[in-house]
C-alpha cells in the first residue's frame, strides 16, 4: 500500500530511543464517544499503541455530547490533543478555526488520500485543506428476507435495484388482515436509514449548487423523489396504517421487522452486522441477504463515519505525539483489527478489502456499496438544513400537511436564508 509504513519498526525505534526514560513520556489526551463494546475494543487498540510507544501516554476521555463540548474546550484553551470526530462536523469546526490543518504533516509523511475511500477523505476537508485522517466509514444497503421472497414467488438471487423494483416487490409481498390492516410489508421508504436526502441523491438531485451558494433540493428531481415517498406510503394506507402495524411488531434486536418476518426489505447500515452475526447467527446464515443500495437515475447511499483530528493550539511535543497516535490508529494493522472485531468498515481501502474482514457475502455487499456513497454536503450550514429536510419537509409531506412541492419550496426559502448567513460568516472568518 502506498504510504503505509511498518508501525512495528517505528515502535521498535521509539523503544530504543525512549524506552529507558520514563520521565520523557509525553501525555496526550484523546476524546471519543464510542461506548459499549466498540469503546472497549478501541481502548484495547490504544493500549497496544502505548505498549509499542512507551514515550507516549494516552489519556482517554469518553465524552458525551462531544461536538458541543469540543467547541467550548477549544474556545477555552483546554481542548484534547486528539479527537475522534464525526466527520460531517469537520467543516463546521474548521470554519470556526477549531481544528489544526494537517496538510504539512500529511505531505511530510507521505500520507496518500487515494489509500482511503474517497468520501471519507473529502468529508474531512474544508476549503481544500485536510483537517482529519479518516478512521472508519459506514454505509447503507438493502437487507432482505430470503424466505419472504420465496413465499411471494420472488427470486432471492435477483434483489431490487430500482425504485420500480421496490414498489413491485412490495405489491407482491404485502399481506393484509381481514379488516384491511397490515400483516406483512415489503419496503417502507421512511423506515430505517433512508430519508428524503437519500432519495434526492438516488434521483440525481443535490442539496446545493456546485459552489454551495444556492439551494437546489426543491427542483423537479427533489419534488419527484418526495412524491415517490408519499405515493409509496399511501400504498400501505398512509403513515397511520404503518404506525399501527409497527406497534404490533414485538421482535427485539436489530432490524426487528425483518427478523420477525414482518418486513421483506429494509434499508439500513452496516453497524448492525456485528450484533446480527453474534446474536442471530442462524438467521444471518440462512435467511438474511443484502443487496446494493437502490436508485432511480443512479444508485446512491450515504457514507458516514469518523476521522481523527487535532484541535487548534496543539504544538511541539504534543503535536508530534498526537500525529504519531493518529498514524498508528489509521495504519493497516489497527484498521483491520478494529474492523474485524467491531464490524465497522475501515476507511483504509486495503484493510476494508482484506479477506479477514470481507469474510461473508453480506459484509462484501456493504464494502462494495461504498463506491455508490456520497457524504453529507461539506458545508457548515448543512446540519441545520438537513434537520429541515428530514424532519420538517418529510413530516409535512408524509402526513399530508403540505404537498411535496409546497413543502420543499418552503424549506428551500428557509434553507437559503441559513446558507446565505453561514456563507457570510465564512467570508468574514476565513477571507481568501
Amino acid at each position: 500500500m502506498k504510504g503505509s509504513k511498518s508501525m512495528l519498526a517505528v515502535a521498535l525505534l521509539a523503544t530504543l530511543l525512549f524506552g529507558g526514560v520514563s520521565s520523557a513520556a509525553t501525555t496526550i489526551t484523546f476524546w471519543h464517544d464510542w461506548g459499549g463494546e466498540n469503546g472497549e475494543i478501541l481502548q484495547d487498540i490504544i493500549s497496544r499503541f502505548e505498549a509499542l510507544n512507551p514515550d507516549i501516554d494516552v489519556e482517554v476521555q469518553l465524552t458525551s455530547d462531544l461536538s458541543q463540548k469540543l467547541l467550548v474546550a477549544i474556545m477555552g484553551g483546554v481542548a484534547p490533543d486528539v479527537v475522534l470526530l464525526d466527520r460531517w462536523m469537520t467543516s463546521s469546526l474548521a470554519a470556526q478555526g477549531g481544528l489544526t490543518v494537517l496538510d504539512p504533516l500529511i505531505e511530510r509523511d507521505q500520507v496518500y488520500r487515494e489509500d482511503y475511500f474517497p468520501p471519507t477523505w473529502e468529508e474531512a476537508t474544508f476549503r481544500g485543506h485536510s483537517y482529519g485522517i479518516p478512521f472508519n466509514t459506514d454505509t447503507r444497503a438493502l437487507f432482505y428476507h430470503e424466505g419472504m421472497f420465496l413465499e411471494a414467488g420472488l427470486d432471492p438471487n435477483d434483489p431490487p435495484s430500482t425504485w420500480e423494483d421496490l414498489r413491485l416487490n412490495a405489491s407482491k409481498v404485502t399481506r393484509r388482515n381481514p379488516d384491511g390492516s397490515l400483516r406483512q410489508v415489503g419496503y417502507v421508504p421512511h423506515w430505517g436509514q433512508p430519508n428524503i436526502v437519500h432519495y434526492l441523491m438516488q434521483n440525481g438531485g443535490s442539496v446545493f449548487n456546485e459552489d454551495q451558494t444556492l439551494i437546489t433540493f426543491h427542483d423537479e428531481r427533489g419534488i419527484e423523489a418526495l412524491e415517490w415517498m408519499v405515493d409509496f406510503v399511501d400504498f400501505y394506507g398512509g403513515v397511520a396504517a404503518l404506525d399501527e402495524f409497527a406497534a404490533t411488531i414485538q421482535v427485539s434486536g436489530p432490524i426487528p421487522a425483518v427478523l420477525g418476518g414482518f418486513q421483506a426489505v429494509h434499508y439500513d447500515g452496516n453497524w448492525n452486522l456485528g450484533a446480527l452475526r453474534r446474536e442471530f447467527r442462524d438467521f444471518y446464515d440462512t435467511q438474511l441477504r443484502a443487496a446494493l443500495p437502490p436508485g432511480n437515475r443512479q444508485r446512491a447511499t450515504l457514507s458516514g463515519g469518523f476521522a481523527l483530528a487535532i484541535p487548534r493550539g496543539i504544538t511541539d511535543e504534543r503535536l508530534e505525539a498526537a500525529w504519531r497516535f493518529i498514524r498508528y490508529m489509521t495504519d493497516f494493522d489497527a484498521q483491520l483489527d478494529m474492523a474485524v472485531r467491531t464490524g465497522n468498515i475501515p476507511a483504509l481501502i486495503e484493510a476494508a478489502t482484506d479477506s479477514r474482514y470481507v469474510d461473508d457475502e453480506i459484509r462484501a455487499v456493504f464494502v462494495e456499496a461504498v463506491q455508490y456513497a456520497w457524504f453529507r454536503p461539506n458545508h457548515p450550514s448543512y446540519p441545520r438544513i438537513d434537520e429541515i429536510l428530514r424532519v420538517q419537509v418529510q413530516t409535512a409531506a408524509l402526513h399530508k400537511e403540505m404537498s411535496p412541492r409546497a413543502a420543499l419550496e418552503e424549506a428551500a426559502r428557509q434553507a437559503q436564508a441559513i446558507l446565505d448567513e453561514v456563507n457570510g460568516l465564512i467570508r468574514h472568518l476565513n477571507p481568501e
